[in-house]
């Protein structure tokens, strides 16, 4: 309804009619003039006081004047006027209905023609308008309905309202068609709003809403009538609402949206594309014109998207979904902080629409983008969210991860997919169908660990899991044979490794449960599964024959495979194989019971097999190889040279076959490719003993070779599937012993494919060429090694680079590398070797803090600064844990923005390396550098490889001197290291046992080797060992015999991680001592270690003044923290944890929470000196995962900065604590807290733990003490 609020039109004292009688008194005169003047004011200011004020003055006048007083109705009406203008500011009802009964009662005050006349009638119909918007009482409608008629009526065609009048009276009607479905109310409505807009001038402000009135009312008609007029006028109508209401319309999203709904309508119904188009501009240019914190701004998004949806889904455009993923970008960013519902939301659609688009466009990008959002969704969805998110969003993760595995086979992925997986199944609230669902893909990435690494472990718990998968799946559910397949087929794994007859016999009677299991409908049975089925358990019963010789076996496969053979009929996908698998069951038959039938019809079979295919057929070349050996074994037994001849002529078109078929133009040309690697690949011992029959047959393989290597050469295929016909081409070219071939086409496996096959390559290169004695075995290795780094540098996150160093094949690289680089005499390489393998992430992470590290002064002032902000994104991305803050980012750090960050990296380093005296900026660090870790005495540097072990003495000059050590000591080590890793502690006589064990086999040595240097004896020395050696106590190795030396008789040892630390620990060192380096920090938990207590008691007396004790609730993490950046030296005497499966999680136990080596990773404590960590396997890092990496509570300590450290190798007893800390600390200060100095930290220990040792300590105490660094 159009209204008109001006008071001046129908509020009056003296209108043209108005009678001023002189009866009337002067006070009524007055406060009538006040009423009025209150009115003016409201209507000027709109204070509801005002409105008040006059309401109550027009009454007190109505009062004054008698029934018959004819100003009596002037007072009445306005009066009424008054209370409706109150009602619709309060929204009381009763004073709506007091206004109209007013109105009523002085609606006959005027005649038609008067003053004021229409603007009474309509203010009533006004009125009761809104009593209906309020009641729904039809009669109200109805009643106003008389009054837009009667105004109509009386109103001059030129008067400026007429417009609004009729307008009112077409809304009225058609409120009134939607009540009642009086088609003539609906007809009059639009004839009176086309009427209101030929009066209405273009500019007028109402006209945009008399257009959607006129849009609304036509369309109603449409959906009675189906009229496509109707709808495209109602359209056009609307699209002119939009256009004429400005920006600031209150009404412009109704105007938008119906016009919009009305475009969809039209689509719909008609599939009209360009209305789909014109719904998606609207919403783009509505959008344009609002800010993103706009509250309207995420909804328009919505709209926008879903519509986008559509345009997809109906036309394929892949512009839409790069929009759609936009929108859901915008989304994210434009959500408010802390509303973790929407952001669990919009990250769940951006990852499918992610997944969508790789589908789409296969780019990796999106792939890793929708893996890294999905990780994002799960972190703000924890298991038992309100929203039931959890499974679904890792149901989503776990098959982007398989999908990215299936395409690119890292093996990251599958070891995210084994651990999600084994978490999944211990979530309480699934359902049985997604138990069962989660379990068997838990299984079945076992099985794809195992059959990469094979690692049995993986096999045993692949079989429970798939018999748990097994026992929860439904006994009615269609494909639970395809479960009992795979389990069959993993249990005859284990069999053929372990040879128990019981897994074969379990095998079979699965493989036959299977079988019976498959609906008899041929359609089911003809199956490929069905048919991997039957194979299987036919292989299985042929086992059985083997190892019980019961001939019913093999009776039983060759009437399984003709079973098959009859669901796989001629003209099947299958029945080329089907025949093969039957001639290949006769053929074993023949071989157990020399029946020339059985020979005869395999060779008949495999014929027909061949005869029914084509070349482009999967399996074509591998029958055609059996067929040839077949033929060959009946000439061997027949003597009969058909089958010779027919057997040549076979193999001749074998050969010629790739080479037809790759033919330039035709299109069979990639699947044929596969076929011929699959043939060279798996069936060369074939072929060479082929080649001894003719020489003809020889040179055509040589030349089919060669124009092999001249399609992969020329990218005849994509870089992925390129590399791997390189692989099998060079493993070919190696059997024909063209050795500089073979490894030439290595290297160009490099450029290619991605990092890790690169880094495959290298290291099958590097494997082959040593065994080879081949002379590229160096450059194999340090391309090898490169590729390593680059493999971590890639990856965004101290846990994804973590998950690069546990792969078996990085573990023992460094290693091998330097077992050769000794083997060839090389003694320095060797060192540089072992310390690149050695700690690659602390160096990563180290070259990122201090690029200019190992350069003695640093360059001019200013060289380097435009590393800072990329060495400050580059740690603040790799150690930040995510935060509902820091998701909008954590898609960026891992995937493209984080590559760029790299790339960007490098291309400074190669810059820096550009300027002179910077050409080894960031290269391998050398041996001349190196050595500067000995200045202070020798260290020990111990490999271990399954080539060879030894150790290497390094001083600070000349070269390192090689000591031998034992070949097998790998294995002993290993050995001593699972007898060592007791929960607490080894028991005395088991750590006596090792420690010998070290003394004979490394220490005995090696000592030999220092006393020939004079090295004086309790001179210092240092420890580097590799691999698992790492967790083991060389410093107390010994012979633990009356009256001989142990090592500690001898020598002071200490540890270092690499040789890199200690050079950097000694550069940063201060030369002299200072008060500031005396003044101790003590953090301590004495309420869960009672001898913590006497511990804090003791430093308390020692230091006197010196000293800042924090203990039990005083020590948070954040408090520690903060203070360990104004501390030089620090006590730790609280309880440690060994975060096995997350090393980065292992933390001290501080009062409300733990302070974890992440944190400490990030603190920066460039003024930290000495750290005494009195807690519990503080020098314990992950065992399993790469211990070369050395991931530990002291490690991190180290690289925050601290340059000598006491740490642990395992538990502590509490009560050694107390003593190990009096006696440390007594030496440290017996020349006076002002001379206190941190080199002596090794002495100091080293005296402490004397003591114990003369107390009698059992060795399995005092042991695990050892000091870290300078």
């Amino acid at each position: 309804m159009q209204t008109n609020e001006n008071s001046e039109d129908v509020i009056h004292g003296n209108g043209p009619d108005c009678d001023e009688d002189d009866s009337l008194s002067d006070i009524s005169q007055q406060l009538a003039t006040l009423a009025l003047n209150k009115v003016s004011l409201f209507d000027q200011n709109h204070d509801s006081d005002d409105l008040d004020e006059a309401i109550n003055l027009f009454r007190d006048v109505v009062a004054l004047c008698s029934s018959d007083d004819p100003a009596r109705f002037q007072h009445l009406a306005n009066l009424a006027y008054a209370v409706y203008m109150r009602s619709r500011e309060t929204g009381h009802r009763d004073q709506l209905d007091e206004a109209i009964s007013l109105f009523r009662e002085t609606s006959g005050f005027r005649q038609p023609g008067e003053y004021g006349y229409i603007k009474h009638l309509d203010f009533f119909a006004q009125a009761l308008s809104r009593r209906y918007d309020c009641l729904g009482r039809i009669e109200d409608l109805e009643e106003s309905t008389i009054l837009y008629r009667k105004i109509l009526e009386h109103c001059p065609a030129d008067d400026v309202d007429r417009p609004a009048f009729i307008n009112n009276l077409a809304t009225s009607l058609s409120t009134h068609f939607a009540n009642t479905d009086h088609i003539e109310d609906l007809e009059e409505a639009i004839s009176l709003y086309r009427q209101s807009l030929t009066h209405m001038p273009t500019e007028n402000p109402s006209r945009p809403v008399a257009l959607h009135n006129l849009s609304r009312m036509i369309m109603s008609r449409f959906d009675r009538t189906c009229q496509k007029d109707d709808l495209d006028e109602a359209i056009e109508l609307g699209r002119n609402s939009v256009i004429l209401a400005q920006l600031s319309h209150p009404l412009r999203d109704v105007f938008i949206a119906s016009t919009i709904k009305k475009l969809e309508r039209r689509f719909d119904l008609f599939d009209l594309k360009q209305d789909l188009d014109e719904e998606i501009d609207i919403h783009q240019d509505y959008l344009a014109h609002l800010s993103p914190d706009n509250p309207r701004y995420i909804p328009g998004l919505a709209a926008l998207n879903f519509r986008l949806r559509a345009r997809f889904e109906r036309y394929g455009q892949t512009e839409d979904i790069d929009r759609i993923v936009e929108c859901f970008w915008l989304t994210f960013a434009s959500l408010p902080p802390g509303q973790v519902t929407p952001h669990i939301g919009c990250l769940v659609g951006l990852a499918a629409d992610l997944e969508l688009r790789f589908n789409l466009l296969h780019l990796q990008e999106d792939l890793d983008d929708a893996i890294t959002v999905s990780y994002d969704a799960l972190t703000l969805s924890p298991e038992g969210h309100p929203l039931g998110a959890h499974t679904h969003i890792l149901c989503s993760l776990i098959r982007l991860l398989r999908v990215r595995f299936g395409q690119f086979h890292e093996r990251e992925d599958l070891e995210e997919l084994i651990d999600l997986g084994r978490t999944t199944i211990t979530i309480s609230s699934l359902q049985p169908m997604e138990r069962f669902m989660f379990t068997n893909d838990l299984a079945l990435d076992l099985s794809s660990r195992f059959d990469l690494s094979e690692r049995w472990d993986d096999l045993d718990d692949s079989i429970t899991f798939h018999r748990r998968a097994r026992d929860i799946c439904p006994s009615n559910y269609p494909e639970r044979f395809k479960v009992l397949l795979v389990l069959a087929i993993r249990i005859m794994t284990r069999y053929k490794v372990l040879g128990r007859t019981q897994d074969l016999q379990e095998s079979i009677l699965l493989h036959l449960e299977t079988i019976a299991l498959v609906p008899n409908d041929q359609a089911a049975r003809a199956h490929a599964t069905f048919l991997e089925t039957y194979k299987s358990a036919t292989i299985d019963l042929a086992k059985r024959f083997l190892e019980v010789g019961r001939s019913h076996d093999l009776d039983m496969v060759v009437s399984l495979h003709r079973d098959a053979l009859v669901l796989f009929p001629s003209g099947h996908d299958h029945h080329p194989l089907c025949l093969s698998n039957l001639a290949a069951s006769l053929m074993l038959r023949f071989d157990q019971l020399n029946n020339i039938e059985d020979l005869n019809e395999a060779v008949d079979l495999y014929r027909k097999s061949l005869n029914s295919s084509q070349p482009s057929y999967f399996h074509y070349y591998e029958i055609e190889i059996k067929f040839v050996w077949c033929l060959l074994v009946r000439f061997g037994y027949t003597g009969d040279c058909a089958n010779l001849i027919e057997a040549m002529t076979t193999h001749h078109k074998t050969l010629l076959h790739p080479v037809i078929l790759c033919s330039p133009g035709n299109p069979d040309r990639p699947h044929a490719l596969g076929g011929a690697l699959k043939t060279f690949d798996t069936g060369v011992e074939t072929h060479e003993e082929l080649l001894e029959w003719s020489k003809q047959l020889q040179e055509q393989t040589r030349e089919t070779l060669f124009i092999l290597s001249i399609y992969s050469s020329s990218g005849a295929v994509g870089p992925v599937i390129s590399v791997e016909f390189l692989f099998i081409l060079a493993r070919i070219y190696i059997m024909q012993h063209d050795l500089d071939l073979a490894f030439s086409i290595y290297t160009n496996c490099f450029q290619g494919g991605s990092i890790n096959q690169g880094f495959r390559a290298a290291l099958t290169w590097a494997r082959l060429a040593r065994e080879f004695h081949h002379s590229s075995t160096s450059h194999a290795y340090s391309q090898a090694l490169l590729l390593s780094e680059k493999r971590i540098a890639m990856r965004p996150t101290v846990e994804s680079q973590y998950k690069v160093f546990t792969s078996d094949a990085a573990r023992e690289l460094s290693s091998h590398a330097a077992s050769f680089a000794i083997q060839e005499g090389d003694l320095e390489v060797a060192v540089e070797m072992l310390e690149r393998g050695r700690g690659q992430l602390w160096s990563k992470l180290r070259t990122y803090r201090d690029p200019f590290n190992q350069f003695t002064t640093p360059p001019e002032n200013g060289i380097g600064s435009q590393l800072e902000d990329i060495t400050t994104s580059t740690l603040d991305e790799t150690f930040g844990p995510i935060s509902l803050s820091s998701v909008n980012t954590r898609w960026e750090r891992d995937s493209a923005p984080h590559r760029q960050l790299v790339n960007t990296w490098n291309e400074v380093t190669t810059d820096m390396r550009r300027r002179p005296n910077l050409s080894a900026f960031l290269s391998p660090v050398p041996f001349s550098f190196l050595r500067g870790a000995a200045v202070d005495g020798p260290v020990i540097m111990i490999s271990l490889s399954r080539y060879r072990s030894d150790a290497l003495i390094i001083r600070d000059t000349g070269s390192p001197m090689l000591v031998p050590l034992d070949k097998d000591l790998p294995e002993i080590v290993s050995k001593l290291c699972s007898r060592a890793s007791r929960p607490i502690y080894p028991i005395q006589e088991e750590m006596t046992n090792i420690l010998r064990i070290l003394w004979q086999k490394i220490c005995v040595p090696v000592v030999v080797e220092l006393k020939k240097f004079q090295i004086e004896k309790q001179s210092r020395i240092w420890w580097c060992p590799t691999g698992a050696l790492i967790q083991l106590p060389i410093h107390a190795a010994g012979p633990y015999v009356a009256g001989k030396e142990n090592l500690c008789d001898l020598f002071i040892s200490s540890y270092t991680h690499t040789l890199s630390s200690l050079v950097q620990a000694r550069k940063t060192m201060v030369p002299e001592p200072s008060i500031l380096s005396t003044h101790l920090l003590v953090i301590g938990q004495s309420d869960s270690l009672p001898q913590v207590r006497k511990e804090l008691s003791i430093l308390q007396e020692l230091f006197s003044t010196s000293i800042s004790s924090y203990d039990n609730a005083e020590a948070t993490p954040d408090l520690v923290l903060s203070q360990l950046k104004q501390y030089k030296w620090v006590h730790f005497a609280c309880h440690g944890g060994l975060d096995a499966t997350r090393p980065f999680e292992s933390y001290f136990k501080l009062h409300n929470g733990n302070l974890s080596l992440r944190q400490i990773l990030r603190s920066n404590l460039p003024s930290a000196e000495f750290g005494f960590l009195a807690a519990c396997h503080t020098m314990r890092g992950d065992v399993e995962g790469n211990p070369d990496e050395g991931i530990s509570l002291a490690a991190a300590v180290q690289f925050s900065g601290f340059r000598s450290i006491v740490g642990t190798l395992w538990a502590m007893s509490d009560c050694d604590g107390p003593v190990l800390a009096r006696d440390f600390y007594r030496y440290m200060l017996r020349n006076g807290p002002q001379n206190i100095k941190q080199s002596d930290a090794a002495i100091a220990l080293h005296k402490a733990v004397e003591s114990m040792r003369n107390a009698g300590v059992p060795v399995e105490r005092w042991s695990t003490f050892v000091h870290v660094g300078i």
